[in-house]
């Protein structure tokens, strides 16, 4: 699919959520999938609504913006953007409790576009602190080139 956004194509997410039971190990329990698509150059987000709830509640923080610089992240923030899936334009909404997150909404397949650094701020109004999954992930991330 291509980015609603920008000249990128989007990658396919698949992100298990482990839910464990008293007694057994995380990931013995039952899982789901959650499954959105990223693109590679800004770093935005398609998913629907279902997906990207059970992806904050569950704090999983798999899921981070690609370094883009806000000039470039203004610019495409103001863009008006098109669903990958059926090509009619998005609606820009605020989502839920979170009124400074501007989320693009498809109402015809009514899946949601989140620009790249909007993840972030979703994960930080909804877990201050960052997962231990989220922690771990950072101290594996390769060095930022000067």
């Amino acid at each position: 699919m291509d980015c609603p956004k920008c000249v990128g194509r989007l990658k396919r997410l698949e992100i298990a959520v482990f839910q464990s039971t008293a007694g057994q190990r995380h990931e013995s329990g039952l899982h789901t999938m959650l499954q959105m698509d990223q693109c590679f150059i800004c770093g935005g987000l398609w998913c629907d609504r279902t997906a990207l709830e059970q992806y904050l509640a569950k704090r999983i923080g798999v899921v981070e913006h690609v370094p883009v610089d806000p000039q470039t992240s203004r610019e495409l923030s103001k863009r008006s953007g098109t669903c990958p899936t059926c090509k009619t334009d998005l609606v820009k909404k605020d989502w839920g409790r979170f009124r400074k997150v501007g989320v693009e909404h498809c109402e015809t397949c009514d899946g949601l576009w989140l620009d790249g650094a909007e993840i972030d701020r979703l994960q930080r109004a909804t877990h201050p602190h960052p997962s231990p999954l989220q922690t771990v992930l950072r101290f594996f991330r390769p060095a930022k080139k000067t």
